[in-house]
């Protein structure tokens, strides 16, 4: 049996009870057999905000899977270089956002109806693209 997989973008929030929010989107993988999970993440752009909406931080490296359907993700992602890290996982009902530059857990706790996560349509034609639009297309998939 042949698997078929495809690729799509996706725009995520998490909610902490303290206010701060994690926004970014991602790319992954999905099957046609089980078409609302979503595994081998990457490209990821995210960022902390605090509870006025202020960024913290930013995030561009990341590792895990998430459903589409229900709030089963296990996601965690990094700045290069950097050893801040944030981690979702629904299993161990855990969610935190570490910054390792003032060594300081920024904020933690899990809350699945705080987990929101939406398919992105990418324009069909790349070549058609610009960098103008692709930046507009990142912008409002961060807002």
């Amino acid at each position: 049996m042949l698997l078929s997989l495809g690729s799509a973008h996706f725009r995520f929030t998490y909610t902490f009870e303290s206010g701060h929010k994690l926004v970014g989107f991602v790319e992954g993988d999905r099957s046609q057999m089980n078409p609302d999970l979503v595994f081998n993440l990457r490209s990821l752009k995210a960022i902390c905000l605090d509870p006025q909406g202020s960024p913290l931080m930013n995030f561009d490296t990341t590792f895990g899977q998430l459903n589409t359907s229900k709030p089963e993700v296990i996601l965690s992602g990094s700045l290069t270089g950097q050893g801040s890290f944030f981690s979702l996982n629904y299993r161990g009902a855990d969610a935190s956002v570490y910054n390792a530059v003032t060594d300081t857990w920024i904020a933690s706790g899990w809350d699945p109806q705080m987990w929101k996560v939406e398919e992105l349509t990418v324009p069909r034609s790349k070549t058609a693209i610009s960098s103008a639009a692709n930046l507009a297309w990142m912008a409002q998939a961060i807002a």
